[in-house]
């Protein structure tokens, strides 16, 4: 399992974003039915992305994209050919490696990338959370040198009559949705909090034949579920927060004297107001 985290502040880019779209535009894809097929081996067909040839898919779209930006890309010294479909995982395991002195562990670069370190390694250096959790934050472009990186994926934050009535929302909608198993319906929530929290953003950006703005679901997402969409930072978490995973110890460190300059400045406008009286 490999974690995957959001960038609220970059939503161009954000990957828990673009699956929500994907998913929301496409309802039909969330099909109990679908999910509960199996092959002769008993493994789970049903595909999130359907098709044959997603390779061929994928380089069509990113020859299309470089063709449209020719002039930007060239800016940046890249030339038609140059990228290929192995250049999002090479670059992405350059990046986590060697984009930082703080970089995450090689052994979960290797095992998200899939590749070999060996008989001896392979055998004894295994997949752990915390490891993938931080390269899962890493890759999807949180600046690992900024405070910022502990930001938490858009999550609801309501009280129990708001909570019931999204996910009562969000059953009726969705095919198949009050059949769902609780992992893919989590997935579900996580993203339509994601969609709720950049409505906005995604009302200006697509385009009025897209499928998503086309969706009377999206157009008439009701505004209590909007307003609860929210995101947090360590320092100002409350009871209903998700836990914060991922962070490496310099960014705890970075999250307290950031919580420290809040304290300092709400007790440094309180005397100036006349609210309180300095100790002295």
């Amino acid at each position: 399992m490999w974690h995957v985290y959001a960038t609220p502040d970059k939503p161009a880019t954000c990957p828990v974003l673009g699956l929500a779209t994907y998913v929301f535009a496409n309802p039909g894809l969330t099909n109990v039915e679908k999910f509960t097929e199996t092959d002769e081996e008993g493994n789970p067909s049903g595909r999130l992305f359907p098709g044959g040839d997603q390779y061929g898919r994928f380089m069509d779209c990113l020859r299309r994209i470089i063709a449209n930006n020719a002039d930007e890309f060239l800016h940046l010294g890249i030339r038609p050919g140059d990228l290929g479909s192995h250049s999002a995982r090479k670059g992405a395991c350059s990046y986590a490696s060697a984009g930082s002195t703080v970089s995450p562990p090689m052994v979960s670069i290797c095992l998200r990338a899939m590749w070999s370190m060996g008989s001896v390694k392979e055998r004894y250096l295994q997949f752990e959370k915390a490891g993938d959790q931080y390269l899962g934050r890493v890759v999807c472009g949180l600046d690992v040198n900024d405070v910022s990186f502990a930001v938490l994926p858009p999550y609801f934050e309501c009280d129990g009559d708001v909570k019931a009535k999204i996910l009562t929302l969000l059953k009726d909608f969705t095919v198949g949705g009050h059949g769902l198993g609780g992992e893919i319906f989590q997935m579900l929530y996580f993203c339509f909090a994601s969609l709720c929290y950049h409505f906005e953003y995604l009302v200006k950006r697509l385009s009025k034949r897209n499928k998503l703005q086309a969706s009377p679901f999206f157009t008439h997402i009701p505004l209590y579920a909007r307003e609860a969409a929210t995101v947090r930072m360590p320092w100002n978490k409350t009871a209903n927060t998700p836990v914060f995973t991922g962070m490496p110890p310099h960014v705890s460190i970075l999250t307290q004297i950031e919580e420290l300059k809040i304290a300092l400045k709400t007790s440094t406008e309180a005397i100036l107001n006349g609210v309180i009286l300095p100790a002295w």
